[in-house]
């Protein structure tokens, strides 16, 4: 099946046009043995920005100068000391939450699967894993291995499981339902400590065995546990607490300052009895070098929240991460914090929109740089853009003029007709929540809360209500086809639709009480719109009636794109994607790269899609090194034209919609299954645009039909020519 599809959809120059017709006898003959369901296939995704990735890094470990390895939600390895990272090959199947490496070969990944811990074993650095399961122990916290073979993981239930084979068998040494741990650390084989709730500290003298409990004089949740010999060590967590003993326990001094009192610490480790180092939140990394009698709070770069990973090296370099994925590296060579991972960081991205030159701007609620960034090569690097005021941006559109326009969180909206490098500021009667952009002078504002949509015909320089009913849930999204006719949709179901330019608004009947959240055209009869509660809605006939279609996903559905009437995404809460290839009547989950809700989708060139949200997620499924970016006016490719038909099957009336990048010639036929040409659709010239054309068949024969779609660019001897496939069933 994939090698016919191939064949149907090769796209030759002009000048090998015999080749085509060469290739057309053999597609034809495989076309006689097609069915019409398709396998599914999942997108590969991977991340824009942040770069590596942007979720939460609770992990991070280097084996040695060169080679370290991160968890946050999936396993990455660097060998250059932290300057790339890229997704470990062979990383085991299993929910990760925690690592330990023993050296460079031996390494332990646990992961919680209900009732059960999953643990992954390697024995050769990576290359393969083996995957055993810790019966009955969930919410394990925390791993350590003073042997090879020989480790422990605690549980926030309160016990210490005891492995002497490589994780292959489990047994419990402690339980005590009534504490919860949360770090384990051996300096010695024999001598190891615990640390978790209530100021909670356990210790054992005999690797293991037995475990006894040891009073810290506080009842403050403890985070983290670290010892450099059997007597000297340290404990951290909440409320700033950071307690040192120098007797293996029996005593306890705190050695927190005031200043840290609102910071939680995650993670502690130090260099030798002097120098040492704890990670927490508010984005803080404190150092000391007299064993903490004094702290420094170190001036690491802009863009992490809560620091969680730590790992020090013996030469004094250390590498830090956060939750959204920024890495961070102290050089000891030119003393100072270097971000090793790219991109920018904590904006909760709303908003993304693509311009025709493929231009991208992103737009969200946040610091530090910017809330608006740009991109001119499909996000590969972004660019923050600097605004006249502190806007929190919830919308980012632009309209036929190329002029980019901002809506959030102030009484103004922004305009650019520099590609952002200067910005007007205007005044219409409400905050807008979002913008519909059909040209230069028609625009159209509305704000949820009010209920109300406002419109301009003079490029914003006068404003007047088109729409109020506070009858409704509220109003979430609207969208133009052109100047006259739109759609607003929103709370409890709510539909309504435009055919005059907003003058009146008809109510529809959605068939969903539930909330719909975004709403798009792919053409002007085929709409689609996405909600919460599983909810996927579309209308064939221009937004009059809606199908509701239950993916069976329950997260909310917060954005949709299709890139054919067959083929599409949707993206929503919690980081998931879903694909359809059969027009939305049945979803599968394409993809779990990210953890965070994505309010925000576009289609790019090639039928891929980016998709933005919080923690400054942006992800792709657009593979890395394809750049299409149009250079002007001059010579530049064919980007591949949308073509496609639905219904496919048909009986008898099918509408077949194609794509028109610049000014061309365009031909449209149709062939039968034996290679003659039954019918000539098209054979005229057509202005950029997406444009389509029905074909009734009930003159003709069931059976398989290709239709072959040419265009000849005007003023010039280029030419592009693509196919499809469909099925007549009478």
């Amino acid at each position: 099946m994939h090698t016919l599809w191939l064949f149907m959809n090769m796209n030759f120059p002009n000048n090998n046009i015999d080749n085509w017709i060469g290739l057309k006898i053999l597609v034809l003959f495989m076309m006689v043995l097609l069915t019409v369901d398709e396998t599914q296939a999942q997108d590969e995704w991977r991340w824009l920005n942040p770069k590596p990735q942007g979720n939460s890094i609770r992990n991070i470990q280097f084996v040695s100068p060169d080679t370290g390895w991160f968890i946050a939600k999936e396993l990455y390895k660097t060998i250059d000391g932290g300057q790339t990272w890229q997704p470990a090959e062979n990383s085991p199947p299993i929910n990760k939450s925690s690592m330990f490496f023993f050296n460079s070969s031996i390494a332990y990944i646990i992961g919680g699967s209900g009732d059960d811990t999953e643990i992954a074993r390697t024995r050769d650095g990576g290359e393969s894993w083996e995957i055993f399961v810790i019966d009955n122990t969930s919410n394990t916290q925390d791993l350590y291995f003073i042997s090879p073979d020989t480790g422990f993981v605690v549980t926030t239930f309160g016990s210490i499981s005891w492995t002497w084979n490589g994780a292959e068998d489990w047994i419990r040494v402690f339980s005590d339902q009534t504490v919860s741990f949360n770090g384990i650390y051996f300096p010695t084989k024999d001598v190891g400590f615990v640390s978790g709730d209530n100021g909670v500290v356990f210790k054992t003298i005999n690797a293991g065995i037995a475990w006894e409990s040891v009073h810290t004089g506080i009842d403050k949740l403890l985070l983290d546990v670290y010892f450099i010999t059997p007597e000297i060590g340290w404990v951290v967590g909440l409320d700033g607490t950071i307690l040192n003993t120098m007797d293996g326990g029996n005593s306890w001094q705190s050695i927190s300052k005031g200043s840290m009192s609102d910071v939680r610490f995650f993670e502690v480790a130090f260099l030798d009895s002097l120098k040492g180092y704890v990670t927490g939140s508010h984005k803080k990394i404190y150092s000391t070098i007299n064993g903490g009698n004094t702290w420094k709070d170190e001036n690491i770069p802009e863009g992490g929240w809560d620091i969680r990973g730590l790992s020090l090296q013996s030469d004094g370099t250390v590498i830090a991460a956060s939750e959204n994925g920024m890495i961070i590296k102290w050089d000891v060579t030119t003393k100072q914090w270097t971000k090793l991972s790219k991109g920018t960081s904590a904006i909760n991205f709303q908003s993304i929109d693509i311009m025709e030159d493929n231009t991208i701007f992103v737009g969200g609620l946040g610091q530090p740089d910017a809330n608006l960034y740009k991109s001119t090569d499909f996000g590969e690097n972004w660019e923050p853009i600097t605004l006249p005021g502190d806007l929190r941006i919830f919308d980012v559109s632009h309209d036929s003029g190329k002029n980019i326009y901002i809506s959030g969180d102030q009484s103004g909206y922004y305009k650019s007709s520099d590609g952002g490098a200067t910005w007007e500021i205007f005044e219409p009667p409400v905050i807008f929540w979002g913008m519909a952009t059909p040209n230069v002078d028609t625009l159209f504002g509305y704000n949820g809360f009010y209920k109300v949509i406002y419109r301009t015909v003079d490029a914003g320089m006068s404003w007047e209500l088109v729409f109020e009913d506070s009858a409704i849930g509220w109003i979430s999204d609207i969208r133009f086809y052109n100047p006259n006719r739109g759609i607003a949709v929103g709370g409890g179901g709510f539909i309504a639709t435009t055919s005059d330019g907003g003058e009146t608004w008809q109510r529809r009947v959605s068939g969903t009480f539930n909330d719909i959240i975004s709403v798009k055209y792919f053409n002007d009869e085929f709409l689609y719109a996405a909600g919460s509660w599983r909810t996927f809605l579309k209308s064939l006939d221009g937004g009059e009636t809606w199908e509701v279609i239950d993916t069976g996903f329950m997260y909310r559905h917060f954005t949709a794109y299709f890139s054919s009437h067959d083929i599409g995404w949707i993206s929503g809460d919690f980081g998931y994607v879903y694909k359809t290839i059969d027009g939305g009547i049945s979803w599968v989950e394409d993809n779990h790269l990210s953890s965070a809700k994505h309010p925000s989708m576009v289609g790019v060139a090639d039928d891929y899609v980016i998709i933005a949200g919080e923690g400054s997620h942006i992800i792709t499924n657009r593979p890395e090194g394809i750049v299409n970016v149009i250079a002007g006016e001059k010579a530049e490719p064919f980007i591949s034209p949308r073509l496609n038909n639905y219904p496919n099957p048909f009986n008898p009336i099918t509408t077949i919609e194609y794509s028109v990048e610049k000014l061309s010639r365009v031909s449209l036929k149709i062939y039968n299954i034996l290679g003659q040409e039954v019918a000539e659709l098209v054979n005229e010239d057509f202005a950029p645009g997406i444009y389509s054309v029905k074909w009734n068949a009930f003159d003709y024969a069931s059976g398989v039909y290709i239709y072959k779609l040419e265009l000849q660019r005007s003023g010039s001897l280029e030419s592009y020519i693509s196919t499809g496939k469909m099925l007549l069933l009478k």
